[in-house]
């Protein structure tokens, strides 16, 4: 089989597993894109990614060789769009399939290329990772299929959450023929590294675990769509803690009736997971198709809804491709209900006071023809993007992308870029707590026109779940704070000297009622001691040392930092709570203070010291060596 006929089989696959215009009252038509080169079975719409203001669209001409594939990039200013590059292949071969999977999450773009030979291996696939580079996506580098065998296709499926990446292998063999794997990558700095490799406890023939993936914060969803002779289906749920994967669920729907291919398509926006079976039968109408709708609560993920078409019927292909944003989903269909593979994508919107999902909107081709409409919808920041395959207004399947603003929806600015400081910025926080910490951006646009703020938000967690400081900018795209500012805010989040954290970092566009965050970066901050310039004995906030030295027998030194007179008690505990010694009960005045703790009589172990200090506490541990 050559590899074009195979990517035309792998299409087919993917419209099996994932898949003018009528406009509806809930969204409002925008543009029409085609690529201004495109030719017959282009097919340009077969991928579509929205991040933010970028939207990456892939095609498949045959040059400079027959079906390499490229990648269309678009950037948005207000609510045009325009092309900015084009990505290819370095070295081009026939069918690669470049970008036929894609994902992008803040200043990185991956592309795989499933049909890539590598090392002498056919069909084993390549992913390509692009970082952005102001308004151009330069190749970083490139992640290789760990194994050494051929037809795995690596990279089929994919998905990207800050600095990891999964990556779905269906067609890899695992003690059976095509039982699958998926791979996890952890990114540090610049380069990528393999933390984990998922495979199914079963290994039965054609399990194909990895046909879908999707991440969440700490959270790994993998979909094996052929799980059993009956195609029913699961997903693998796999959680990190202290950086181990490990598997903790499996999904499948609360109703088995009708189930085909539970976990053919699947994406997750972190706190809701969205699960396709295309081919789910309805009261004997087979190929119907139906999305399940999970959320989470401490962890645990529960079905909440089962979504289909309010017009369902056979061959609707319901849930072919899926997409999510804020409280949206859009779902493609490939009906063949009108004929000729029309394609259809609808749109549900979550109704909070009753806690379920309305379909409030119908896009379909407007000459019910072999578009393929809906082929790979995507939502992102009021904005619904769709491709068209087989559109004909430039030749047979030279495909298209169609652009809709969802109604009633405050598009929030687009998202700044951030400048300076670099990734990875190392600062220590020691001294004059007046020094500064800058940091520059791009300014954002509004698609209305509305004045757009900044702030400068940090955070101990890439999620941003928890803020520890938010600074305003107002419309400057620059903005300086002092070491005391951020000092004072790791301290409250319980961050004393002497340590290192990742502390992370981003800018907040907004227009008043929306906003949107650039990508996230992180400093490595080490909280020390700052001391007032004009005293340096004088310290201008509270801290708790470690002490030194650590481990010790028999004597270690712990020191604090007094900001102002206070009652101070500290005091020594074993593993077990119980106080071992009482070094300080006291009222101490301004400064910093240093103890000597004996331990001779001590058996060796963990041991917590622990101060209080007026309204401050803080907790650390030594180690007694014997």
């Amino acid at each position: 089989m050559t590899n074009r006929t195979l990517l035309s089989h792998i299409v087919l696959f993917l419209m099996f597993l994932t898949m003018g215009v009528v406009p509806s009252s809930a969204q409002e038509f925008i543009e029409k894109l085609t690529d201004p080169n495109g030719a017959e079975l282009d097919r340009f719409g077969s991928k579509v990614v929205l991040e933010g203001d970028w939207l990456f669209v892939t095609a498949y001409p045959d040059m400079p060789v027959v079906d390499a594939g490229a990648v269309h990039v678009y950037k948005r200013e207000g609510s045009d769009w325009t092309l900015q590059e084009i990505l290819t292949h370095d070295e081009p071969h026939m069918s690669d399939a470049f970008g036929l999977s894609m994902a992008a999450d803040g200043d990185y773009l991956l592309l795989g290329s499933p049909l890539m030979d590598a090392d002498g291996r056919v069909n084993n696939g390549v992913i390509y990772v692009y970082k952005r580079d102001g308004d151009r996506w330069v190749r970083q580098t490139k992640l290789s299929h760990p194994g050494d065998e051929s037809e795995d296709w690596f990279g089929l499926s994919m998905a990207l959450r800050g600095d990891v990446a999964l990556v779905g292998a269906p067609q890899e063999d695992e003690g059976n023929v095509n039982t699958g794997a998926a791979y996890l990558y952890q990114r540090e700095g610049e380069d990528w590294t393999q933390k984990a490799r998922f495979t199914p406890g079963a290994v039965e023939q054609n399990h194909r675990f990895g046909t879908s993936v999707a991440l969440g914060e700490g959270v790994a969803f993998v979909g094996a769509a052929y799980l059993t002779p009956g195609y029913t289906g699961t997903v693998y749920v796999y959680t990190e803690e202290n950086g181990t994967w490990s598997l903790t669920d499996t999904l499948k729907p609360t109703n088995p009736d009708g189930v085909r291919s539970f976990g053919r398509s699947m994406t997750s926006d972190g706190n809701r997971l969205l699960v396709g079976d295309a081919i789910w039968e309805y009261n004997g109408l087979r190929n119907a198709g139906s999305v399940y709708v999970f959320e989470q609560e401490n962890g645990i993920w529960t079905e909440q809804a089962l979504l289909q078409a309010g017009d369902v019927d056979a061959g609707d292909y319901f849930g072919d491709n899926l997409a999510m944003w804020d409280r949206f989903i859009a779902v493609g269909a490939r009906t063949i209900k009108a004929g000729d593979f029309q394609g259809v994508v609808y749109l549900f919107e979550h109704q909070s006071d009753t806690d379920t999902w309305q379909e409030v909107a119908f896009l379909a081709a407007a000459d019910h023809g072999t578009d393929n409409f809906g082929f790979s919808p995507a939502l992102d920041n009021g904005f619904l993007v769709t491709g068209a395959i087989g559109d004909r207004e430039i030749a047979d399947q030279a495909g298209a992308v169609f652009i809709y603003r969802i109604e009633n929806i405050n598009p929030a600015p687009s998202s700044p870029q951030l400048l300076t400081p670099e990734d990875g910025f190392r600062v220590t926080l020691l001294g004059d707590p007046d020094q500064p910490i800058s940091a520059t951006w791009t300014a954002a646009t509004d698609p209305d026109g509305e004045a757009v703020t900044y702030a400068w938000q940090f955070s101990l967690t890439r999620d941003f779940g928890e803020p520890i400081l938010t600074v305003e900018a107002g419309s400057a795209t620059e903005l300086t704070i002092e070491f005391g500012t951020l000092g004072g805010a790791m301290t409250d989040a319980g961050i004393f000297p002497v340590q290192t954290e990742n502390v992370y970092h981003r800018v907040l566009a907004s227009d008043g009622q929306s906003q949107t965050p650039s990508a996230v970066r992180y400093m490595r901050v080490t909280r020390d001691a700052l001391t007032n310039v004009e005293d340096s004995e004088t310290p201008v906030q509270f801290a708790l040392f470690g002490n030194y030295p650590n481990p010790f027998n028999p004597q270690t030194t712990i020191r604090y930092a007094l900001p102002q007179a206070a009652p101070v008690r500290l005091a020594v505990y074993d593993v077990l709570g119980r106080e071992v010694a009482l070094l300080v009960d006291q009222q101490q005045p301004v400064g910093t203070h240093e103890v000597a703790f004996e331990a001779s009589g001590l058996p060796g172990g963990i041991y917590y010291y622990r101060i209080e200090a007026g309204s401050h506490t803080a907790t650390r541990s030594l180690v007694l060596m014997k």
